[in-house]
């Protein structure tokens, strides 16, 4: 939609940044959620508040985002994070749709 115009739009991927964003979003209690989804649950908030506190610092998204401000012709997209996020994207793209979910499902220790 921009296409003709002088805006350029680009996208930061940051992956998981060490903030404490997962304390201020709303969950639903562990007790409102069916039994049979309970312990996938519980794990699954598990993983996401570890990968979040082992995540990046918000120094190094700042970074990214400061380098792509400043390229004379910036890249569409930008990748931060650790390793196997930034190669996540192109795992999701190479893989089939169901293979990606499995590998997702054992990495965060959900059945």
């Amino acid at each position: 939609e921009l296409s003709g115009t002088s805006v350029q739009a680009i996208s930061i991927c940051p992956g998981d940044t060490a903030t404490p964003i997962i304390s201020h979003q709303h969950r639903a209690h562990v007790n409102d959620i069916p039994t049979v989804y309970r312990a996938n649950y519980e794990q699954a908030e598990r993983a996401m508040r570890e990968s979040v506190d082992k995540g990046i610092s918000p120094a190094q998204v700042a970074q990214v985002i400061w380098q792509a401000v400043h390229a004379p012709i910036p890249n569409v997209r930008y990748l931060a994070g650790g390793f196997l996020q930034k190669i996540a994207p192109l795992t999701k793209r190479i893989l089939d749709g169901r293979l990606f979910e499995w590998v997702m499902k054992k990495y965060y220790g959900l059945s």
